[in-house]
């Protein structure tokens, strides 16, 4: 979506800031950018550095991500500076979780003037945190629409099955939540054992991969059964995986939307490790851990897949996205929106 708009030029001179997280993303559109640690020498960057640094390159629109406040104030930060200098901000939240990120203890500090969001259900969920409701616009999701828009099939000798981790956002010590223990062992150990029954069973070959969350700290004694995936590239993952295991993340949502079979673990206890889970049913769901080797070999028996109705409802998010930048940048979307 950035790259389509950036090659629009709608303004005379823009500057494009990335995190290292994101720079392969950007890197992989052709978008150029410079990461933040090149401009500033201190990341995460200050109130004063952002105000500074807007003011000195006469910035006059921003738009920009709204991240957690919790591991890098950078982007509160910037929001912050805009909000002193009578700047307008645009940015975006691609999950149905994660309000807490507008929130500076009671004060919603951290909210963007304008804000795309996914759904009425996000919306309406934002209603109390948005002073006007009508500056907040139901998209879609444009990577959705992005990764059902292409083929990801690539079944390999042996089936290849990946763990998706996301971080424990709820005690917010950003250790994956498959190392927590449930009873005796660990989420990732119990997991480890069904995958191997099943494949045991059917008599196939198996190689189980761990694919952790850009923001969750490095796995404590990840089994040496289990290989680390440690390419940025999502889309490579999609298409070299078969099995995907996970919560709720939207890293699951996607494999789905691209063709592949989906595991959720509803477990007992796991609902206190995520705070909103995604609203609508989209994979397996199972709610106790030894069910996972009994799913897996059905799908190896008999692992025909629907097409997503994803696809469908997503279809034309990018457009909308750009549509909307579009005005603003040109100064047009405010004027009815007062």
């Amino acid at each position: 979506m950035i790259a389509e708009f950036c090659s629009k030029k709608y303004f005379g001179k823009e500057q494009i800031i990335v995190h290292p997280l994101s720079a392969f993303f950007f890197d992989q559109q052709g978008v150029s950018h410079t990461l933040i640690d090149a401009v500033f020498d201190t990341v995460p960057v200050s109130v004063l550095s952002w105000g500074n640094y807007l003011a000195q390159n006469q910035i006059k629109k921003i738009f920009c991500t709204t991240s957690s406040p919790y591991l890098d104030m950078s982007n509160c930060n910037l929001i912050l500076a805009a909000k002193q200098k009578n700047i307008e901000t645009f940015g975006a939240m691609d999950h149905w979780k994660g309000i807490d990120r507008f929130f500076n203890q009671d004060s919603v500090d951290y909210m963007t003037d304008y804000l795309f969001c996914i759904d009425q259900t996000v919306k309406n969920n934002l209603i109390q945190v948005v002073d006007n409701p009508d500056r907040v616009f139901c998209i879609g999701h444009p990577n959705i629409e992005h990764v059902s828009n292409k083929k990801f099939s690539d079944q390999g000798e042996k089936t290849n099955v990946l763990i998706v981790s996301q971080p424990n956002s709820v005690d917010l010590n950003f250790q994956s939540i498959f190392s927590v223990r449930m009873g005796d062992m660990r989420i990732i150990d119990a997991i480890l054992a069904q995958i191997f029954q099943a494949f045991e069973k059917c008599r196939k070959k198996v190689n189980i991969i761990f694919r952790p969350h850009p923001k969750e700290k490095p796995f404590i004694q990840l089994p040496d059964e289990i290989l680390l995936d440690e390419n940025p590239d999502w889309n490579g993952a999609l298409k070299k995986n078969d099995i995907f295991i996970g919560l709720d993340s939207m890293a699951m949502l996607e494999a789905h939307v691209a063709g592949k079979y989906c595991i959720s673990l509803a477990l007992k206890g796991s609902e206190q490790l995520s705070d909103v889970s995604i609203p609508f049913i989209f994979s397996k769901k199972i709610d106790d851990i030894s069910l996972l080797s009994q799913t897996i070999e059905n799908f190896i028996e008999s692992p025909q897949q629907k097409d997503s109705d994803l696809s469908r409802i997503y279809n034309g998010s990018k457009s909308k996205a750009v549509e909307i930048l579009e005005r603003y940048f040109k100064h047009t979307l405010s004027s009815h929106l007062k």
